[in-house]
């Protein structure tokens, strides 16, 4: 059952896993389109230190079923696209805190918040992987 039209899902998307692929199937039922947005290049580094990512990133989503749109995020802050995208709801991981930079963006947008279920967070989650 399909609540929203276009839906954003934000995140760094560094090393895709099964964690990630139940988020997207789960958004796409309630969204007729996805679009992923991608942490820029330079927080991916300053975060994890690892470089130049987000061409390989944003083509290994784009070959994702679910997904129907992957945009980079802006350097000073992913979340810009709000303007351009003009999205029904943000859909995060439930594991996930929504950062207040994200909701003092959105609280002046008819923007719904989707918080989905994590997919065996003990196992696929990026805490396990880098220790956050």
């Amino acid at each position: 059952m399909e609540e929203y039209n276009t839906c954003l899902v934000p995140g760094t998307f560094l090393f895709i896993h099964p964690g990630h692929i139940y988020l997207f199937k789960r958004a796409k039922k309630l969204c007729k389109r996805i679009v992923v947005v991608l942490s820029h290049d330079k927080r991916v580094e300053q975060k994890y230190g690892i470089k130049g990512t987000i061409k390989d990133r944003k083509e290994i989503l784009e070959s994702i079923k679910y997904v129907d749109e992957v945009v980079e995020g802006k350097e000073k802050n992913m979340l810009d696209v709000l303007e351009e995208t003009r999205p029904d709801a943000i859909i995060f991981c439930s594991q996930h805190d929504i950062p207040k930079h994200i909701m003092e963006k959105i609280s002046h947008m008819d923007v719904a918040i989707e918080k989905i279920e994590c997919y065996k967070k003990e196992i696929y989650s990026n805490r396990n992987f880098f220790g956050e």
